[in-house]
């Protein structure tokens, strides 16, 4: 078990590496030519065709932050880093419930409002990990016709939507998702203490 995490961790990392170097040289116009660019490009393009499909565009040239210059930013890149580090952390908590399952998992009936609080706090990050997946995909400006912005806007605009109405604008910026977050993880601390309580 140890192995294949130590394993899975360093490709994971060395993927990571690779494709934030191919980000940073692209955005400093390397020319596609460079051997170091073309050896960037072949090791993470197999990666980075899914997310073509998502993001709009495959990059686009951004004014620096910090600077008067412009450089080429690959969205796409760095929508794949974000989509592996996400991966990552879901693999790594399924392979510790197949390989090393807790007590309470395996034996529901021996605290039951111990489980419920758990299976409840399950769903609590899954839900959030859907609003910041959201967040991302908004900020790439992916459209609403792309059916992975489809399904996250239909499963988190019913919890979203109400909290805007009450919030004062402020700007372009949407604050709704924070406050949701902080609900969401009050709503499980209380419901489970009131689950143990009874149970």
């Amino acid at each position: 078990m140890g192995i294949i995490i130590t394993l899975l961790n360093w490709i994971v990392g060395l993927l990571l590496l690779a494709l934030l170097l191919r980000v940073i040289l692209r955005w400093y116009d390397v020319s596609l030519d460079n051997r170091a660019m073309l050896t960037f490009l072949t090791v993470t393009e197999p990666v980075i065709k899914p997310f073509y499909r998502i993001v709009p565009t495959s990059g686009a040239y951004v004014r620096a932050a910090f600077g008067t210059g412009t450089g080429y930013l690959d969205i796409a890149a760095l929508a794949a880093a974000m989509g592996i580090v996400l991966a990552h952390f879901i693999l790594l908590r399924v392979l510790g419930l197949i390989f090393n399952p807790p007590l309470w998992l395996l034996y529901p009936m021996d605290n039951l409002g111990l489980w419920l609080s758990r299976l409840l706090g399950f769903a609590v990050q899954i839900y959030t990990l859907l609003i910041l997946a959201r967040i991302i995909l908004q900020w790439f400006r992916v459209s609403y016709t792309n059916p992975v912005m489809r399904f996250l806007w239909d499963s988190t605009e019913p919890l979203l939507a109400p909290i805007r109405r009450y919030l004062p604008t402020r700007g372009c910026l949407d604050f709704s998702p924070v406050i949701a977050v902080l609900l969401l993880s009050v709503a499980h601390t209380l419901i489970a203490s009131v689950l143990q309580a009874i149970f």
